[in-house]
């Protein structure tokens, strides 16, 4: 083998070398920017529970919506699909776990991590929300469905996890 050929393999051997650890770096990158959209999502997910609004329509749906559901008109105006977000706030609550449930169903957000921390808060929502959920679908049958989705997901890894299995 001449010099020339043993460099031109060396420089190839080497190229190739530069290549892959460039594609290496650029995948320890990628992960590390995910896992830091995954954190940011938390963090955000977790602000939007603990914000006001959401807590208080969270008290409503706990402590108030079976009186209001015992009403006619508050029940007429849920099943009209025409509703006033101010005197319906188990309406803001569903949304936020239709949106979470979206987000879930399109890999935007980590599952396991997801239910790790909201499993049981979307699960109890979701029983919570169940008259309601009937009364809505009557005028828009697939309303909530990522909500639904992630309720029955969520339930799922907590009876695995009471199971003492693994996601």
């Amino acid at each position: 083998m001449t010099s020339w050929e043993l460099t031109s393999t060396i420089v190839s051997i080497m190229t190739v070398a530069i290549l892959a650890a460039a594609a290496i770096a650029a995948v320890i990158q990628i992960r590390h920017l995910r896992a830091s959209n995954q954190l940011e999502g938390f963090l955000a997910i977790s602000r939007e529970l603990d914000s006001p609004e959401l807590l208080r329509a969270r008290a409503f749906v706990e402590f108030e919506l079976s009186k209001k559901l015992a009403d006619t008109s508050y029940r007429e105006e849920l099943l009209s699909g025409r509703v006033d977000l101010m005197e319906h706030p188990e309406i803001r609550i569903g949304n936020f776990w239709e949106r979470m449930g979206a987000l879930i169903r399109h890999g935007v957000l980590d599952e396991p991590i997801f239910y790790d921390f909201f499993a049981r808060r979307c699960v109890g929502r979701w029983h919570d929300l169940l008259p309601v959920v009937e009364l809505v679908r009557h005028n828009d049958p697939l309303m909530w469905g990522d909500f639904q989705y992630i309720a029955i997901r969520c339930q799922e890894y907590l009876d695995r996890q009471q199971r003492g299995g693994s996601w």
